[in-house]
């Protein structure tokens, strides 16, 4: 009896673990995996943007979009295309914009959706790219983090010799700076560094993001 209760655990732990074994995913099935991130939820809780990074066979690379989700219905779509990567969706405070981030051209940079319609804008063009970025209360700017401009030594001795970098010398700065929307121009709140001193190519996007004091209640008249 003790012996045939023994054998029929085995077999039950046997089947147990050839059932794990099944179900394991494969490599293939884990790189094909879409993955989610980056959730935003819209001022009036209505929507929801994210992101969903896919897998590029063609060009051998993770490719992330961004994506809007209703709330209440759960539909579903996406708000960017292409090769380049987008990512960090950020709402405007009246909830008409969404800013986000796009490598679409040389370098990541902030770019606005008007969700009425139309197509993304670029907001800054810094020569470096932009790391982190958030607007401000009254929704009129944005606030993004850059790498200062290199000098005009460094420019032309890339110009020879390409991505070149002398170690203890080319330490660059990241910079605070703000965009204005109307505009569309920024200008450096920093003339010193906004961050640690780096030697990086590009900023990186794992620093904190720029904070905005809230913006003062109006004071009430007698």
């Amino acid at each position: 009896m003790a012996g045939g209760a023994h054998r029929a655990r085995g077999q039950a732990a046997a089947r147990a673990a050839h059932e794990a074994t099944a179900a394991a995913p494969t490599l293939d099935q884990i790189v094909a995996l879409e993955r989610v991130s980056a959730p935003a939820i819209s001022p009036d809780g209505r929507r929801v943007a994210y992101t969903v990074r896919d897998t590029d066979y063609v060009e051998n690379a993770f490719v992330t979009q961004v994506w809007l989700a209703d709330a209440a219905g759960g539909s579903r779509r996406p708000l960017t295309r292409g090769p380049k990567s987008s990512d960090a969706p950020a709402w405007s405070p009246d909830g008409r914009t969404l800013a986000f981030a796009s490598e679409r051209g040389d370098k990541r940079q902030v770019w606005l959706l008007d969700l009425a319609g139309g197509d993304a804008q670029a907001l800054t063009h810094a020569a470096d790219g932009v790391s982190r970025f958030a607007w401000s209360p009254d929704g009129r700017r944005i606030a993004y983090a850059s790498l200062e401009p290199a000098s005009a030594a460094v420019k032309e001795r890339e110009r020879g010799d390409g991505d070149l970098q002398v170690v203890g010398e080319d330490v660059r700065n990241t910079q605070l700076w703000i965009a204005d929307l109307d505009s569309k121009q920024s200008r450096s709140r920093s003339g010193r560094s906004a961050g640690r001193r780096t030697g990086c190519a590009s900023p990186s996007i794992t620093r904190p993001a720029p904070s905005w004091a809230p913006t003062a209640p109006p004071t009430s008249r007698s």
